[in-house]
């Protein structure tokens, strides 16, 4: 049985994961494209629409949970919810 990560916990990962790692190169070069990130490897997948970088996320790992973002958007979701669960602060 895997361990499961509390949705707080994949948030604070998944913010820290973007902001340090991608959000200074991808708001300059992506703006507008969704993100999902598989917060235990880092590993992240683009596209235009959230629902098809979930699908790709999901394909590399189906049993994950993702923090999802919008390039340049102040909302984050919960890929597991569908809901927004907090706000990304723009410094």
């Amino acid at each position: 049985m895997r361990l499961q990560m509390a949705p707080s916990e994949i948030t604070q990962k998944g913010e820290q994961i973007y902001k340090e790692k991608l959000k200074p190169d991808f708001e300059i070069k992506y703006p507008g494209k969704y993100v999902a990130i598989e917060v235990k490897s880092g590993k992240y997948f683009m596209d235009d629409y959230l629902i098809d970088a979930l699908q790709k996320a999901r394909k590399k790992f189906p049993n994950e949970v993702f923090y999802s973002v919008r390039v340049g958007s102040p909302t984050i979701y919960n890929s597991a919810s569908g809901t927004v669960v907090g706000t990304v602060s723009s410094q």
